[in-house]
């Protein structure tokens, strides 16, 4: 008996010893330290090749709302490359289902056999249960941007229902938008469409403001699987809502590529 205690010992002290060794819970939210800082490791590779300060034409695509549909994310992923023109991949959110890390790993290893950076925004399906925990270990800040070719790429959290009806960080997003004359273009990628279910109609206002007082060129969306714009309308103070993209999702069988030139930016959805 003495012996089966001793050998029990041993094996506990050697699974303490190793990192990682099991997963106990499916909600842990341990993210391991090859999966940290997605986000900044892809801005070091979109940059590490020459000077991208000057504008030229440019394309990048579009993908959105994955969650447990991996071979299709993967399907997506292998057009992508195939197309290989493009500089980078944004995805609109709702990379899990359930916000596990399981998901969110399945989710990573798919997406790095792009041949080209990646970038991410939150969906409301990623913060359940750990998920904002392990998004914020994975890939970073959940509210960020970046500067690409003269043209600025916001990425802003509008999750609400899942966060407790926390208003979005309007503050944040006004003031990365304060200095719009500086670029030829702005995108602003958030998850939830404006005119959904999770907004009030106050946040609608407020958003749809601070998009067409700033001349927003495009708003991007994921949330509603189906692929579509929404551009047409106009706020009651008169001023024309900025055109919004709703990306769709890669189990209808596309995905969405952008084409930026200097005064203008032209969309496609692409079938796989």
């Amino acid at each position: 008996m003495r012996n089966k205690f001793v050998l029990l010992f041993l094996l506990l002290l050697s699974l303490n010893s190793c990192d990682k060794l099991l997963e106990f819970s499916l909600y842990s939210a341990y993210v391991s330290p090859d999966r940290r800082n997605t986000t900044e490791k892809n801005l070091e590779n979109l940059f590490a090749a020459g000077d991208h300060t000057q504008f030229e034409p440019f394309r990048f695509a579009l993908v959105s709302d994955s969650h447990l549909f991996f071979d299709e994310l993967a399907d997506a992923v292998d057009q992508i490359n195939a197309d290989s023109d493009f500089d980078f991949v944004l995805h609109g959110g709702d990379m899990s289902d359930g916000g596990l890390i399981k998901e969110f790993d399945i989710f990573q290893d798919v997406m790095k056999e792009l041949e080209m950076p990646y970038f991410t925004v939150v969906g409301n399906h990623d913060m359940l249960a750990n998920g904002r925990a392990i998004y914020a270990e994975m890939f970073g800040d959940e509210n960020y941007s970046f500067v690409y070719k003269e043209c600025k790429f916001i990425f802003f959290n509008n999750v609400v229902w899942e966060l407790n009806f926390v208003e979005p960080d309007f503050g944040w997003l006004r003031n990365e938008l304060h200095n719009r004359n500086e670029f030829r273009h702005v995108f602003v990628i958030a998850h939830i469409p404006p005119w959904s279910d999770q907004f009030f109609l106050s946040y609608f206002f407020v958003y749809s403001l601070l998009m067409s007082e700033n001349n927003v060129t495009l708003s991007i969306h994921g949330h509603h699987h189906e692929a579509y714009q929404y551009a047409n309308d106009t706020l009651p103070n008169g001023l024309k809502i900025t055109p919004n993209l709703v990306i769709g999702a890669p189990q209808k069988g596309s995905y969405r590529a952008v084409e930026v030139f200097a005064d203008t930016v032209v969309f496609e959805s692409v079938n796989f």
